[in-house]
């Protein structure tokens, strides 16, 4: 049986690799959507919630029927080093290979976790950890959306940063500019079928054109004609074939790949400024709160549970209650550890 009393997207990343940290220096920062966990400066937690609050209320800008995530905050675990990232490592023992897994892992129908590496510069794991949310917001849209667009959409959200009241994407992907010129770009037909498509699976350079293609074209639809793109958006919401409707709106295809071409060899990409009007961008506006041991460990605690250790989750606990036993979080995460204990093996 599947029960919650909430949701939890737990995001863990790691911000630099300094010295070790105590429970005690952790903090949160309570955003509209976003609760960043944090034991690193107070300005990179606020910062951090005010970009994935811009990248989140772009994406719904773009895609007005966006079933966006959770009615609960999403809860973003920020580490300031391998230290402080061990206290939340899927398995004692092995926290390095954990550190260098990273990805989405889904545990029933409406949870999902991330894991960043370890290794990373802090710019890397945040261009990542944009990558992957960006993902997570248009899950819901895989009915209709082609995986290009949204492969394409992950991409542009990595170097989503703010300018004002505007979610600001400065910088071109170099690696798939280098990758593209030269190179023949894909079929329409293909870029949007990719996945019905078995070369794909086997063959690793037509991916990575793939990849860098999905980017350059959604970059280039956002930077030049962000109207059609709206008009070819709304048409796959009503679950238009999307070689159809990319006709419809941009006419001649084969003359879209050539424009889309000539875009690659310019080279000249300018910055993408996205309005922000549904939320505050005002970072010094989202609450912060000072986190004693105890409500650090509880929501540790849960986010244990959410990887698979429950039984260390139950100690961590255990040990809340033993030193107050009027702590009514650590009571509301044993339940809630009960009630979706079916969801894990021990």
């Amino acid at each position: 049986m599947h029960m919650r009393h909430f949701i939890l997207l737990c995001i863990l990343i790691v911000f630099c690799r300094t010295s070790q940290a105590a429970p005690g220096e952790w903090i949160s920062i309570h955003s509209y959507h976003f609760t960043i966990v944090t034991n690193a400066s107070e300005m990179q937690g606020r910062k951090l919630a005010a970009e994935l609050e811009g990248l989140r209320a772009s994406m719904e800008l773009l895609f007005p029927k966006l079933s966006a995530d959770p009615a609960e905050s999403v809860v973003v675990f920020a580490a300031k080093d391998e230290a402080s990232y061990k206290l939340l490592a899927r398995s004692e023992g092995d926290e390095k290979s954990d550190a260098q897994q990273s990805g989405i892992l889904e545990n029933g129908e409406d949870r999902y976790r991330l894991l960043l590496c370890l290794d990373a510069a802090s710019e890397v794991n945040q261009a990542r950890i944009k990558h992957l949310y960006t993902h997570i917001l248009l899950r819901n849209q895989n009915a209709w959306l082609p995986i290009s667009l949204n492969e394409g959409f992950a991409q542009l959200g990595e170097d989503a940063s703010l300018d004002g009241s505007n979610l600001k994407i400065a910088k071109a992907n170099q690696r798939a500019l280098k990758l593209l010129n030269g190179q023949q770009l894909l079929p329409f037909s293909t870029l949007f079928n990719a996945e019905k498509n078995s070369d794909f699976a086997d063959e690793r350079e037509l991916k990575n054109i793939y990849f860098a293609e999905s980017w350059v074209f959604v970059d280039f639809l956002l930077s030049r004609d962000r109207k059609k793109l709206n008009d070819f958006i709304a048409r796959l919401v009503n679950l238009e074939d999307p070689v159809s409707a990319a006709a419809a709106v941009f006419g001649d295809l084969e003359k879209l790949r050539l424009d889309l071409t000539a875009y690659v060899k310019a080279g000249h990409f300018d910055s993408i400024l996205i309005p922000v009007t549904t939320v505050t961008l005002d970072a010094s506006s989202y609450s912060l709160k000072p986190l004693t041991s105890s409500e650090f460990d509880v929501l540790r605690a849960e986010y244990l549970a959410q990887v698979g250790r429950i039984g260390d989750a139950k100690i961590l606990l255990s040990s809340v209650l033993s030193s107050n036993p009027n702590n009514h979080q650590a009571y509301a995460a044993e339940a809630s550890i009960a009630l979706n204990a079916g969801d894990h093996a021990e």
